[in-house]
């Protein structure tokens, strides 16, 4: 078997329940942020891989009829704005699952309700000087800022 499986977060709860369970905190300590670094690692390439190559991608998808090149750099800026909460949600994931597999449901929930609570009045403050790219950078920083 690989060091990796095709799934990376659900498949470590129950590896981690047991190692848990067992007391083996260090194993767990071990799974846990080696499956952090890689989820990590592979939204982090995807996010520089889209730095690099996604606005022509965008181009050649979207680009075309009533879509301006104005458009689809907006759209790419904007997705930009919003990568940090796909690299924060995915490693987020893996964090919740530690705590789950604890049997602490109870920490991810509080913690979502208060920076989700947060995130709210931040995304409306950004909204009227930034319009939609401060809603998405507001959003990023809510997730990077939200670890579960």
């Amino acid at each position: 078997m690989s060091a990796f499986p095709p799934a990376i977060a659900v498949p470590m709860v129950p590896i981690l329940a047991v190692q848990a369970k067992q007391g083996r905190w260090s194993e767990f300590r071990r799974c846990w942020r080696t499956r952090l670094a890689a989820m990590g690692l592979l939204t982090g390439a995807g996010v520089l891989g889209f730095l690099v190559v996604g606005e022509p991608a965008l181009r050649l998808v979207v680009g075309h009829g009533g879509v301006t090149a104005q458009n689809v750099s907006t759209l790419w800026w904007i997705m930009l704005a919003l990568a940090g909460f796909l690299v924060g949600g995915t490693m987020g994931q893996i964090t919740a699952a530690a705590f789950y597999a604890q049997g602490d449901t109870r920490t991810p929930t509080r913690r979502g309700i208060v920076t989700f609570t947060a995130s709210v009045a931040i995304k409306d403050a950004a909204f009227m000087p930034w319009r939609l790219h401060g809603v998405a950078a507001a959003t990023r920083a809510f997730i990077m800022g939200h670890p579960f």
